[in-house]
């Protein structure tokens, strides 16, 4: 069930990623640069935090259910992609 839901808001999210406008094309410097890593860091992230989401939805019927490493794995993938954008931001 978990990975279903995070399937889904998975595809959602890339659904939104690839129908929001391309501010830097707007601007007439052509189309925007994806940074790799970071693409990979947001990928991760994303997929996390659904994780966590599952698994609180999922504890709701559950009380037993832990949440904890799920929470964890978050909060590490959330604070790799904050130091990894500071770092790009830093860089430019």
């Amino acid at each position: 069930m978990r990975n279903i839901l995070g399937a889904l808001a998975l595809a959602a999210w890339l659904a939104a990623c690839q129908t929001a406008p391309d501010k830097t094309a707007a601007h007439g410097h052509g189309t925007a640069n994806v940074d790799p890593d970071l693409d990979e860091a947001s990928n991760d992230l994303e997929e996390s935090k659904s994780d966590y989401d599952a698994c609180l939805r999922e504890q709701e019927d559950d009380a037993e259910l832990d949440c904890e490493a799920s929470k964890e794995m978050y909060e590490e993938d959330q604070a790799a992609y904050d130091a990894l954008l500071k770092k790009k931001k830093t860089q430019h």
